[in-house]
């Protein structure tokens, strides 16, 4: 045998301990690992929800919403555009705050009218809270003076009259075995700064002067629920007051 093939047959049980080593290393690190991965199916948690409440916020751009108010924001007394502070109250709203120990609604759907002298629908009901969010953003108070008002009758009556065609839609879906979100509930959450005053132009028209009480009655007529938040603490009326059930109740 040559000096070579010794000298090969020398080396042999340090590349079959080399050798074994590798082996080893490869199945400590679990050869499974290099299997293609299995597609991920959808869990519960990032399902879109079946069912829930139908919220419709129903938020004041009239002029005066651009003055200022002193407000307590996150532990601190500052002064805020109404407008401002109705944005961050509404987005807290939907989005949560863990801070203030609000859940948002992650669950519902929710819609957003803006009204002044008359209602504006920004967003029917849905679950891209997202979008709603962002709607939120951009709302800005009116700047005519033929646009300004605070007609809060006529704006919930409209609003109940979209929810009203909201639910007989999603009547009808489910009568021909469509997939259909199922509305628990719905309600209306009025956002001002004032009381009722519909412009002075529209002084011959009863739709756009409703009042408040034939308004809610109105609501409680297609089982909606009437919630009225009023922003500035400067003002406190009777006619803002909880009076029974029509006013107030529940959100779960």
């Amino acid at each position: 045998m040559s000096t070579t093939w010794k000298t090969r047959f020398a080396k042999l049980p340090y590349y079959l301990n080399l050798g074994a080593l590798g082996l080893f290393l490869i199945a400590f690190i679990d050869p499974h690992g290099f299997s293609p991965k299995k597609p991920i199916t959808q869990t519960n948690q990032n399902q879109l929800p079946t069912e829930g409440i139908g919220i419709y916020l129903l938020l004041d751009q009239s002029g005066s919403m651009a003055q200022e108010v002193s407000a307590t924001i996150n532990g601190n007394r500052v002064n805020i555009r109404k407008e401002d502070l109705l944005k961050q109250v509404t987005s807290e709203f939907v989005e949560g705050n863990p801070t203030e120990e609000l859940d948002g609604r992650p669950n519902d759907l929710i819609g957003l009218v803006a009204f002044a002298r008359v209602p504006h629908v920004l967003s029917p009901l849905t679950l891209d809270h997202k979008a709603i969010l962002d709607d939120i953003q951009k709302l800005r108070v009116v700047q005519k003076q033929d646009e300004d008002g605070t007609a809060m009758g006529y704006a919930i009556y409209k609003t109940v009259s979209l929810i009203a065609a909201t639910k007989h839609y999603a009547t009808e879906l489910a009568q021909k075995g469509n997939p259909s979100y199922n509305i628990k509930s719905t309600i209306i959450i009025l956002v001002t700064d004032g009381l009722q005053d519909p412009s002075i132009l529209d002084k011959n028209s009863r739709l756009r002067n409703i009042g408040l009480e034939e308004a809610a009655n109105y609501a409680k007529e297609n089982g909606v629920r009437l919630y009225l938040i009023n922003i500035d603490p400067n003002t406190y009326s009777d006619e803002l007051a909880p009076k029974d059930t029509k006013w107030s109740g529940s959100l779960s």
